[in-house]
């Protein structure tokens, strides 16, 4: 969202690459918020820029989440995420921040040129690996709950109040 707010703003003074503001605007504002992070994460916390991607992905892991969870209180399995009209399937989010993690951060990136520390993927990945493991640990139990019928809050349910 931080990325939407400031995108729009520079956007509106002319601030922005015409290649950048041609594409869909959840792309734009994922890759302008994942820039953003990740150099000034650099420049002025000193942190890595897996770990500032960190939180980014883990946001995106635990949006998809509530989303299975949803889709199991509602209608008894989880159903292949779609998108919306205002946002791509977050996996396929979650890809296109790996991919340009990769190509700015990589050993081919500009910014991985450091050899004192760890700059890999996989760093940004902990906490968002974490909650897929143990969703992938719960999510039986959910599905078993659900076939017993054991009702859950109303907000859970199709119509909640």
């Amino acid at each position: 969202e931080y990325g939407h707010a400031v995108f729009e703003k520079l956007a509106s003074i002319d601030a922005v690459p015409r290649d950048l503001a041609s594409q869909p605007k959840e792309y734009v504002a994922d890759t302008f918020a994942f820039l953003s992070e990740v150099e000034s994460a650099s420049e002025l916390d000193l942190v890595p820029p897996n770990i500032a991607l960190m939180g980014g992905l883990f946001a995106l892991s635990a949006t998809d989440l509530i989303r299975k969870a949803l889709d199991i209180a509602r209608f008894g399995e989880v159903r292949k995420d779609l998108g919306s009209e205002t946002h791509p399937p977050t996996q396929q989010r979650i890809e296109v921040l790996k991919q340009l993690y990769r190509q700015q951060v990589g050993i081919e990136g500009e910014l991985g040129q450091s050899k004192t520390i760890d700059l890999g993927i996989k760093g940004a990945l902990v906490a968002s690996d974490t909650l897929n493991l143990l969703w992938n640990r719960i999510q039986d139990r959910f599905l078993e709950a659900h076939r017993k019928g054991i009702k859950l809050h109303s907000i859970w349910g199709e119509n909640p109040s």
